[in-house]
């Protein structure tokens, strides 16, 4: 059988229950379409574990890049900033302080020759697997974002992503996150690592027969094929490819919001100038003392 995950995001102990849940096996193939570490703290446990298994194979996404922009050999400038304040911390203690200098190089350049598509067919069906968005250069593959509006670019190919939670796409904050598909295009990321929602899950999608799987949520772990949604377009945008600080969509770009530490412990933000409508129209995430996360990479 041949499987997809995304966006582990560090949660080791869910991406464990969902490899029994499927009954993983030798026999079996898993594609991994990125961002394996930051947020949870044992996103390097589980890059490891993907490192040692021949029928584990993993694509390029934003957090490995960040990684790679922060502490591979062609690091870019402000790279650590805009890495650590989307969750990249547990990480860089984790490879600096708690790794030897071999294990260190060795996952670096793990991360470096890692591909950020990957095409396969199973069966009759042809599949182009990426993490953000299909697209001809690497920055849009990387970091671009797909819409509910969003369709397969290429004819009879089904497209399957991640990065995107797929609440962003259907505005449903209140249940249990669930794989969107779209025209082409299906969105596997149900937002494991965001620790603040409580209807996060880790989400598998088995390509021999389309079956849908799920550890996690407010609910019960489910298997099997589940009906497509009909969701409303979101009031997002395409990340920026790069940026220092972090930032949220208005209907007339994108306006600078300052990160803060609230009482609760969370990573919040607070914006300097009043909502665009648009925001206002979109459901805040809150945290235990009451501020509200409008966005998050």
């Amino acid at each position: 059988m041949v499987y997809c995950v995304s966006d582990i995001h560090g949660e080791l102990d869910k991406f464990e229950r969902l490899l029994q849940l499927i009954r993983f096996s030798d026999a079996d193939q898993l594609y991994i379409l990125e961002d394996v570490i930051d947020r949870g703290v044992m996103g390097v446990d589980i890059l490891q574990r993907i490192m040692a298994a021949p029928n584990m194979i993993m694509l390029l996404g934003n957090h490995e890049q960040m990684c790679l922009d922060t502490l591979g050999p062609h690091g870019e400038r402000g790279a650590g900033d805009l890495w650590r304040q989307n969750g990249g911390s547990p990480t860089y203690r984790e490879l600096l302080y708690h790794q030897t200098l071999h294990e260190r190089n060795t996952i670096l350049r793990f991360l470096a020759g890692l591909p950020d598509h990957l095409n396969v067919e199973v069966g009759a069906q042809k599949f182009h697997r990426v993490h953000g968005c299909p697209g001809a250069d690497r920055e849009t593959r990387i970091w671009g974002r797909v819409s509910a509006e969003s369709g397969s670019p290429y004819p009879d190919v089904i497209c399957i992503v991640g990065h995107t939670p797929t609440n962003l796409l259907t505005g449903r904050d209140d249940e249990d996150f669930r794989i969107w598909r779209g025209d082409g295009i299906i969105n596997i990321d149900c937002g494991c690592g965001h620790h603040r929602t409580e209807h996060r899950r880790l989400a598998c999608l088995r390509l021999d027969d389309m079956a849908e799987f799920y550890v996690g949520g407010s609910g019960r772990e489910q298997s099997g094929l589940l009906p497509a949604d009909n969701p409303e377009p979101p009031d997002e945008q395409d990340l920026p490819r790069r940026f220092s600080g972090i930032w949220t969509p208005t209907g007339k770009g994108w306006r600078s919001m300052c990160p803060i530490r609230t009482a609760c412990g969370a990573n919040c933000t607070t914006v300097a100038t009043p909502l665009s409508g648009a925001e206002r129209s979109r459901k805040p995430r809150h945290t235990i003392c009451g501020r509200n996360i409008f966005f998050e990479i």
